[in-house]
């Protein structure tokens, strides 16, 4: 059949051979021609088939290629990494947030941590960043924390050291018949290092402050560090081994006269250190610890001399010290036979 022009075919048509169309106008449908097992040729607006090829590469540079058949593959999520599948064309790929047992995304405060560049590191620490159970402050103090689990403020470790108290000298010595208002200080060629010290006197019964000749300044002892905080215990033994007073005999078993109690006292002063120098040394007491043999106290025992409270004053490095003993009673009769006594002196550094 021939036909010229346009023409409309209604009845069943089939084709044993090839079918070309030419001259085709272009359009925006989405229909296509398929054609079915048995050669019926009909529109769809979808096409299924094979795939010419597919390729999947992953960050390692590991890659899965299929060129046919269906294809199925999973995108699964990894440490700190989930996937979500939301709709039939929509993946999401999100990050967890970390914890102590899982990977994942981490947040850093500002205040602590620096981030620069993916690296991670902490601010210079501070106070503030410890813990205030782990931190000693000053007001709290050192001693009252010995374990390994707290840390210590400068300022604590500052007054541990402040409080600690350094032995300036430990003594002994002996000074022999003491007079009233007789303070006994050195050796005249020893100095206070020495046991006999009765040379090296000073009789005065204001002595707030008292001069000794400038030879005898080597009886002080120079001051290493500023100090303050100054403490002394004694322990001293008079001795009377003649005369009734102010012990009634010159036995162990003597005992101190009524009217006649004993005043022993250990004076510290201080002096200046003036360099080539031959002239007085002038005194000026910083504090005086005493102890009251009673009436009935014994003769040839021991007694205590302790400091009750410090001498607060600040005596500057470079200064003298002067300890000076005195035994006194109060009928100011003195005493005939000697005084041993041992003593130490200690402070803490001002």
């Amino acid at each position: 059949m021939k036909w010229i022009g346009q023409n409309i075919y209604d009845l069943i048509s089939r084709f044993r051979s090839d079918v070309y169309l030419e001259d085709l106008s272009t359009t925006e449908e989405t229909n296509v021609l398929v054609v079915d097992s048995d050669g019926k040729v009909s529109k769809t607006t979808s096409i299924t088939g094979d795939l010419n090829s597919f390729r999947v590469i992953v960050d390692d540079t590991t890659s899965y290629e299929q060129s046919s058949g269906s294809v199925s593959f999973s995108i699964l999520g990894g440490k700190g990494i989930d996937t979500t599948l939301s709709s039939s064309s929509l993946i999401t790929i999100s990050g967890e947030e970390a914890s102590y047992s899982n990977l994942g995304i981490a947040s850093f405060d500002a205040s602590n941590f620096i981030v620069d560049a993916g690296n991670v590191r902490l601010v210079d620490l501070t106070t503030s960043h410890i813990a205030a159970g782990t931190l000693v402050l000053e007001s709290e103090g050192i001693g009252s924390n010995d374990n390994d689990t707290t840390i210590p403020t400068s300022a604590a470790v500052k007054d541990y050291v402040d409080a600690k108290q350094f032995v300036l000298t430990s003594q002994s010595v002996y000074f022999g018949n003491p007079a009233a208002n007789e303070i006994h200080f050195a050796n005249a060629n020893y100095g206070f290092d020495s046991d006999v010290i009765t040379a090296v006197s000073s009789t005065d019964a204001s002595p707030a402050t008292t001069t000794l000749i400038g030879a005898y300044a080597h009886a002080g002892i120079v001051v290493p560090f500023n100090i303050t905080n100054i403490h002394v215990k004694c322990y001293y033994r008079p001795a009377q081994t003649s005369g009734t007073a102010p012990f009634n005999g010159t036995g162990a078993s003597a005992t101190v006269n009524s009217g006649d109690d004993i005043t022993f006292s250990v004076r510290i002063y201080e002096g200046d250190r003036p360099d080539q120098n031959n002239s007085d040394v002038t005194l000026t007491q910083k504090g005086v610890f005493t102890d009251t043999l009673a009436a009935g106290s014994k003769n040839k025992h021991f007694y205590t001399c302790d400091s009750s409270s410090p001498i607060t004053d600040t005596i500057a490095a470079g200064r003298l010290i002067y300890v000076g003993f005195e035994f006194t009673d109060a009928g100011s009769h003195g005493l005939s036979g000697h005084v041993k006594a041992n003593y130490t002196l200690y402070a803490t550094e001002a």
